[in-house]
């Protein structure tokens, strides 16, 4: 499915933080996202391959609520978002850099290099995949900065490691429907599940809707019937669409370099497709 990554649904969450009233309005402060998705690579000795994307702009933000602290909790069914992510107004970050390392691993290293978009939008990833050891690798996103941009700087996060999601049922039974996983070993890292179906609207007949809902990653959570409605009413359709249920485990780490935020998140993302 050529569906906008989960990891952008997590990155409103953790990116995008009020301020604390609407008079309060902070000044624009340097802000970089950067998403690691270790992606499945069976003929790779890990399994395993790592794509970067990072995003430097200037954002009216005042902090970030990291994966620990985000709350449990569902929203209603709402378009799926396509495309890649891009900021139109880009800061510039000099050099930036990728770096894995694990005890059993060797350091591997690759450069983020600046891509625009057909929409003129601005984005940094990596053209080389790099192996990862999911969970066991420790991730360092680095730039070396810009006078008049971003400022320099070097961020160590925590990958997370694989897991193997449930079947999912097609309807409700009790309060709703329960989704479970394997469990994380990191009690930081949240999981993100989107159930993805097409509605009327769809011109290709693959998902163009979307439930997300944020989960500790302990493994175990119940998807109340209050959302589940359009879910349950794309099961049921004549035509046998297509369905898919959308797990996402995501770490945040974030940093700071004068008045400039950093975030990292990593992600390991799979899906169940349903008919």
């Amino acid at each position: 499915m050529n569906h906008r990554t989960s990891a952008i649904a997590a990155a409103a969450l953790v990116a995008l933080t009020a301020c604390s009233s609407t008079i309060d309005v902070p000044p624009p402060r340097p802000f970089g996202f950067l998403d690691l998705n270790e992606l499945s690579a069976p003929s790779r000795s890990t399994g395993f391959v790592a794509r970067g994307t990072a995003l430097f702009t200037q954002a009216r933000i005042t902090g970030v609520i990291g994966s620990a602290d985000l709350p449990e909790g569902c929203n209603q069914a709402a378009a799926i978002q396509t495309g890649q992510a891009a900021t139109s107004s880009p800061f510039d970050p000099g050099s930036v850099s990728l770096s894995l390392k694990s005890d059993a691993i060797a350091a591997r290293t690759v450069p983020l290099l600046s891509q625009v978009t057909s929409s003129g939008g601005t984005y940094w990833t990596n053209d080389s995949l790099p192996n990862i050891d999911p969970g066991n690798d420790t991730a360092t996103f680095a730039a070396t900065g810009a006078a008049g941009g971003f400022p320099a700087f070097s961020l160590k996060a925590q990958t997370v490691a694989p897991f193997t999601p449930q079947p999912v049922d097609d309807s409700a039974t009790g309060p709703g429907i329960r989704v479970q996983w394997t469990a994380s070993p990191n009690q930081r890292s949240a999981m993100q599940i989107s159930l993805q179906y097409t509605d009327s609207a769809s011109k290709t007949g693959y998902p163009n809707m979307e439930i997300v809902c944020i989960a500790r990653d302990d493994g175990d959570f119940t998807i109340s019937r209050v959302y589940l409605e359009p879910w349950e009413k794309a099961g049921v359709d004549s035509l046998n669409v297509h369905r898919g249920v959308a797990f996402s485990r995501f770490l945040t780490t974030t940093g700071g370099v004068g008045d400039a935020i950093v975030t990292v998140v990593a992600r390991r993302d799979t899906t169940i497709i349903k008919q």
